[in-house]
């Protein structure tokens, strides 16, 4: 997997610097199938404690926008090996790669009070 910093405007800051890994389609899709297959098995203390009582995790809450400032997928590049080494304080977590086009869906909340 090849990592990929934020170009997304940050506060104050030209850039948001925030490094995350790249992942594909075939990746985020496996990975919200299996959630759907386990959030079946959940009882709703199970459920409650991911945070999820309505629904599992989509895809659009968990790859398509930086863990940091929130922005758009679409706004990463590859990170330089230099970037990668500065890393203190991000947390590294996929992120849909920049060049496909996902369709965002319409997904409800995933708690009673969202």
């Amino acid at each position: 997997m090849k990592n990929v910093i934020c170009q997304n405007k940050f506060l104050d800051k030209e850039h948001c610097g925030w490094i995350h890994f790249k992942v594909d389609l075939p990746y985020v899709l496996n990975w919200e199938s299996d959630w759907n297959r386990y959030w079946l098995t959940l009882d709703e203390k199970g459920k409650e404690m991911f945070g999820c009582i309505l629904r599992p995790p989509r895809i659009e809450e968990n790859y398509l926008s930086c863990n940091r400032c929130g922005g758009s997928h679409k706004n990463f590049r590859d990170a330089t090996d230099e970037e990668y080494d500065n890393i203190y304080g991000s947390t590294i977590s996929g992120i849909l790669d920049s060049t496909v086009d996902f369709e965002v869906r319409d997904i409800g909340p995933r708690r009673k009070n969202d």
